[in-house]
């Protein structure tokens, strides 16, 4: 697991060091694909109808599932939750072991190492759910999916 998540850290900080591009009309739009639009992966796939230009108007997207709106009270409490700040960068949004693909190494390809096998993460697949999304959103969709990297 340590060494995964070491070869991993790198890749997601390249990933998210990458500038968000802008539309034709100069606003950033979340999300991925063309036209660009946000996912919402916590039950299944939601595609969001309109462009989504900030974290706020993502977390109304969040609060709105299929047309009921969380109001009142509810909402309230709800919206205390989420804050509107973080930075938007570009996110895999969908991590999990067979998506990540690997190569093993014998011993005599590793410098210094014992007769053992070791497993050297070489890139990911599957981005079809990728885009731009805020930073905290890729652990939210983990939390919800598979635990299992």
């Amino acid at each position: 697991m340590n060494r995964r998540k070491h070869q991993l850290t790198p890749i997601f900080e390249n990933l998210r060091a990458i500038p968000m591009p802008s539309l034709e009309d100069g606003k950033l739009t979340l999300g991925g694909g063309r036209p660009r639009r946000c996912k919402d992966l916590r039950r299944y796939e939601r595609i969001a109808r309109y462009p989504i230009g900030s974290e706020e108007e993502f977390n109304d997207f969040l609060l709105d599932t299929e047309g009921r709106k969380a109001v009142g009270s509810k909402a309230k409490m709800l919206r205390s939750f989420l804050r509107s700040d973080h930075r938007i960068v570009m996110t895999h949004s969908d991590l999990h072991p067979r998506n990540i693909m690997a190569v093993m190494e014998s011993a005599e390809e590793l410098p210094n190492e014992t007769k053992t096998l070791r497993v050297r993460v070489v890139g990911l697949v599957d981005w079809k759910l990728s885009g731009w999304y805020p930073e905290h959103q890729v652990m939210q969709w983990r939390i919800g999916g598979s635990t299992s990297l």
